[in-house]
This record gives structure tokens, sequence and C-alpha cells, in this order.
């Protein structure tokens, strides 16, 4: 009895020595397999580390699936907002460009306003000048026909220019006509120089 119990001791003792020295191999293979480190082919150890070697590789290959599907989703989303950022941009030039049309185009109206009063002042002068003018010629008028025809003959001749000269003749006519009486244009031009005078006649008949 003694003696069988000391071979059930050492049978004992022989299985935890085996129990222990797979396991140490077994987790010592199974770290090396998650480290990436290399670890020498044996059946043994790859039936012991298969299930825990494909559960790692399982979920390797699920972390790698999902950093692929996240890269893409980040990838797309950089491609849009590239897209968005054209466009703006896009969008900005064409602002900027409408605003430099509406500038020119404002500056174009304010030129052609400023154009249009100062043709309007000028044509004010102008008219201002021909009443005046106008005002000129009927007190000249006024002044030959309260003269003796020859004095006022004289002063006409003195007239150099033939067209102020007719105009002198109409503002006579114009200021006897106001006044219902003869104008005496044709009385003075009857007594000019014949030359100028057939001259002077054939202007006035002129449109």
């Amino acid at each position: 009895m003694p003696e069988y119990g000391k071979a059930g001791a050492t049978v004992r003792i022989i299985s935890l020595l085996v129990i222990i020295f797979f396991l140490i191999f077994g987790v010592g293979s199974l770290l090396f397999r998650l480290l990436g480190l290399p670890i020498l082919e044996n059946p043994i150890f790859n039936w012991m580390t298969r299930p825990f070697a494909i559960s790692a590789s399982a979920s390797a290959a699920g972390s790698n699936s999902s950093d692929l599907l996240e890269q893409e989703r980040l990838s797309q989303l950089q491609v849009h907002l590239e897209q968005r950022e054209f466009e703006v941009r896009q969008r900005e030039e064409q602002m900027v460009q409408l605003a430099g049309d509406l500038k020119a185009r404002e500056d174009i109206l304010i030129a052609q306003e400023r154009e249009l009063q100062e043709r309007a002042e000028i044509l004010s002068i102008r008219m201002q000048s021909f009443d005046n003018l106008d005002n000129n010629l009927l007190a000249n008028a006024q002044y030959l026909n309260g003269m003796p025809p020859e004095q006022a003959v004289a002063i006409l001749e003195n007239i150099q220019d033939d067209q102020i000269l007719i105009d002198h003749l109409r503002a006579a006519d114009k200021f006897a006509a106001s006044r219902g009486q003869a104008s005496l244009s044709s009385v003075w031009i009857s007594m000019m120089d014949p030359t100028r005078a057939g001259r002077i006649v054939s202007k006035m008949a002129t449109p």
C-alpha cells in the first residue's frame, strides 16, 4: 500500500508538471502571437493557441475594416468640403466681379449726369445771352427809330458784320410791329451803299 501511494503521488506530480508545461508554453505562444513576435511552428502550440489566434485575427481584421471605413468616410467628407469651398470661392469671385461692374456703371452714370448738368448750365447761359442780345437789339432798334433816317443809316453802315446788321434790321421790324407802326428798315436799306444793300436784302430773303 505505501508503494502504491508513492506511485500515485508521482503520477500526480508528473501530470501537474505536464499541465504547467503546456500552460507556460501555451500562454507564451499566445503572447508571442498577440505581440506579433516570431514563434516556433509546433502543432501542439498551434492547436493550443489557435482559438486565441483566430479571435485576435478577427479582432484585428474588424479593427482594420473599421479604420478603412472611417478613412473612406473622412476622404469623402474632405472631397465634399473641398467642393463646397470651391463653389463658395467661385461665388465670391462672381460677387466681386458683379460689384466691379456695378461700380463701373455707377461711374458712367455719374459722368453722364455731370455732362448733362454741364450742358444744361451752358444752354442756360446761352439762353440768357440770347435773351440779353434780343433785349439789346430791341433797345437799339428803339433808339434807331427815334432818330432821323440819315443818322440811323450812318450807324448801321458802321456795323461791319452783315449778320449783326441783319439782326438789327429784324429787331427794328419786330419793335415796329409791337407798336403797330411801319418799320423803317426798308428805308434804311434804300439809303445804304447799293452793293451792300443788295447783299443784305439777299441774305434776309434766305431762310
